[in-house]
């Protein structure tokens, strides 16, 4: 997914990059690696529950592209967001579409 971290510090000993550091070895290596999903399940999980938490930020942007590279496709993407909307609302899940776009467009991708 590359880099997420939102606040980025230029002391890489401090307490702060060691506690993201902590973070992202968990996560991403404890617990985003276990089995029994595969990486498209795992991004359509990350992706719905991004957009009824109605998460807008770069984090969401990410997890789109993280997404289209697991092999996910547009039209995936825009229907997950489509059915997602019955449990975060029209709002999450119309502004979730607006980055999709933007990230599809960036990419050369269609939707």
């Amino acid at each position: 997914m590359g880099d997420v971290t939102e606040y980025q510090t230029d002391d890489p000993d401090s307490q702060e990059m060691q506690l993201d550091r902590l973070i992202n070895e968990y996560h991403w290596g404890a617990i985003y690696t276990r089995p029994h999903l595969d990486p498209k399940s795992r991004a359509i999980c990350a992706l719905s529950t991004m957009t009824v938490l109605g998460r807008y930020d770069r984090q969401l942007r990410r997890r789109i592209e993280g997404a289209l590279l697991v092999g996910m496709a547009p039209q995936e993407i825009m229907e997950l967001f489509i059915q997602v909307m019955l449990y975060g609302g029209y709002f999450t899940a119309r502004t979730a579409m607006r980055i999709a776009r933007s990230v599809f467009v960036e990419r050369g991708t269609a939707a």
